[in-house]
């Protein structure tokens, strides 16, 4: 689908091969990446226990900051079917989505790079992960030390628009800041590349989803293909006119309130009904 599209397609008029697999599968596809990857199985290990153990017996407990085995399961799938040379996390965290992204690409073949922003650590860990990461892949992971909104634009100046093909957002957290992260993604992302939104049960991130869904015909939305995730897939370079803007529908929530009241805060989200790994 790498032409012009007139047309807001829905998920139902994608093809079959466009379309994400049952969970099922990608719960599969995981369980076999991590008999072949020394970083896939450590962090699925670690989203089920919650520390993060490498092979030096160094530690880093996760805590809250992990990603759950259902969300690395669609990194890695996504991060498989990356049609471009580079992968984007905005921000590191405690590297779950990172070291799966890097897991499924290497597994994969060819080069490619993977590259995180974020200007900040964190002080109850991550650096066991990162030093484990950049020593499984010297050549593929860079950690940028600066602001997304600064390393984005930089990393378009040098490469160029459609140079990624993978991005995953999860660093700032307010409308404003996931919008800014949003509109450099969006020129970076390549036709057939996906951007994630982590956390989009609240409705800063939410907000955001809705303005792609009203206003940007260039997208497909998948929301929730795992709980507490949605995924944009870039369909054309049909972009909006400069005087195109529909109204969109805001979260009628405020503050943090998750879209979910009822989950259990210290685990991972999982939507009624949703199929757990």
């Amino acid at each position: 689908m790498g032409g012009k599209n007139d047309m807001n397609l829905s998920p139902g008029a994608l093809p079959p091969e466009h379309l994400l697999p049952p969970l099922e599968t990608l719960a599969e596809d995981l369980r076999a990446l991590a008999t072949r990857s020394d970083a896939a199985a450590r962090c699925l290990a670690a989203s089920t226990t919650g520390t993060f153990v490498d092979r030096d017996g160094r530690e880093d407990a996760l805590n809250m900051i992990r990603v759950s085995p259902a969300g690395l399961a669609l990194v890695a799938h996504l991060s498989r079917c990356n049609p471009a040379k580079i992968s984007i996390d905005i921000g590191f965290g405690m590297g779950g989505s990172v070291a799966m992204a890097l897991a499924a690409q290497k597994d994969r073949g060819g080069s490619f790079t993977h590259v995180s922003f974020d200007p900040f650590g964190l002080v109850q860990g991550g650096a066991v992960v990162q030093t484990y990461l950049e020593g499984e892949f010297p050549d593929e992971f860079k950690r940028v030390w600066k602001s997304s909104q600064i390393g984005l634009s930089q990393l378009l100046d040098q490469q160029g628009p459609g140079c990624a093909g993978y991005v995953f957002v999860d660093g700032g957290h307010t409308f404003e800041q996931v919008m800014v992260d949003f509109s450099l993604s969006d020129q970076l992302c390549c036709v057939d590349g996906h951007i994630v939104f982590d956390d989009s049960y609240y409705p800063a991130i939410e907000g955001v989803i809705e303005y792609i869904r009203t206003n940007r015909p260039d997208y497909v939305v998948w929301d929730n293909p795992v709980p507490n995730t949605s995924v944009v897939r870039k369909v054309s370079y049909n972009y909006p006119s400069w005087d195109a803007f529909e109204p969109f529908t805001l979260p009628n929530r405020r503050r943090w309130t998750p879209l979910v009241s009822d989950w259990d805060a210290s685990l991972p989200p999982e939507r009624p009904g949703a199929t757990s790994l």
